[in-house]
């Protein structure tokens, strides 16, 4: 993906935005290329980043590395694993917090950790529950009501100011952008939970839908690619875009369906013969997926 978007992408670009000056699509990954690869861009020269979009993937890598630790102390201490979790979410989110309040945008994994964290915190709650809570409906209820509003309030909450009505407070951003991952990631964590103890309903059966399978196994490679598709067709428009919901609408499907058309051959010479030789040699099973 480096090598594609670095020397091949600048040559699919057709219109007046094209750089000049330049024989590639991205500069810096002619000197940083190695620091995405080991998973370091957010830790070495992060304002250097090469493909931008990958702070996802350094972070999620570096929680990966400290999880063990956390589930295995967890499972050791029960309650003062689970309280150091717990800290931990919040003081993620107190740092971001703080950060925007200086209006300093990095991608660091202390920043960044709330959703990770809660997740371990949901798995570490369905482990001990072992698939069994009784709990009345109304409460069911009242919890999915509670995380719908959440949901509800952090999408269309920043509506004037995202819409251009106001400005956001130096205290509005900081609690939005600190807290916002948090909020959402107790919400869905609610929901994951209610679906696997059997409370989901309805939502369960869409999100148990077979035909998501297919779609959930791209959604890696969708991630890496959809940001390369975006760039050349920005730096090959020839026009000025007059932006309508209308507008908004079509290109996000435009994207989302090549993004996949491109993830799915992208998935199958990259992807899926590591998956294979993950399963035979490290599970001792071989499958065909």
């Amino acid at each position: 993906m480096i090598l594609f978007y670095t020397f091949v992408t600048y040559y699919t670009f057709t219109g007046p935005l094209k750089p000049v000056h330049t024989d590639v699509a991205d500069a810096k990954c002619l000197t940083n290329w190695w620091a995405s690869i080991l998973y370091l861009n957010t830790v070495i020269e992060p304002n250097k980043m090469c493909i931008g979009w990958g702070w996802y993937l350094s972070d999620d890598f570096q929680f990966f590395l400290v999880t063990p630790f956390i589930i295995y102390f967890m499972y050791r201490v029960p309650i003062g694993g689970s309280i150091i979790s717990v800290v931990m979410v919040v003081f993620s989110s107190a740092i971001a917090s703080g950060m925007s309040a200086r209006d300093d945008v990095s991608f660091g994994m202390f920043q960044l950790y709330q959703s990770y964290g809660v997740g371990v915190i949901c798995g570490y709650i369905l482990w001990k529950l072992q698939g069994r809570l009784s709990y009345s409906k109304v409460v069911n209820l009242c919890l999915w009501a509670v995380s719908g509003a959440i949901m509800l309030a952090i999408l269309y909450g920043p509506f004037e100011i995202e819409s251009g009505g106001r400005i956001a407070t130096v205290a509005e951003a900081a609690i939005y952008n600190g807290w916002s991952r948090t909020a959402w990631s107790l919400a869905l964590g609610y929901i994951i939970l209610a679906c696997c103890l059997g409370r989901g309903g309805r939502v369960n059966e869409l999100l148990s839908w077979s035909g998501f399978v297919p779609l959930s196994r791209l959604t890696y490679c969708a991630y890496l690619v959809h940001p390369v598709i975006m760039t050349i067709c920005s730096f090959s428009q020839k026009q000025l875009a007059v932006w309508s919901i209308s507008k908004l609408v079509y290109m996000f499907a435009t994207y989302t369906i090549l993004a996949y058309a491109v993830a799915f051959p992208f998935s199958l010479v990259f992807e899926v013969p590591f998956m294979l030789i993950d399963r035979k040699y490290l599970t001792g099973r071989l499958k065909f997926i």
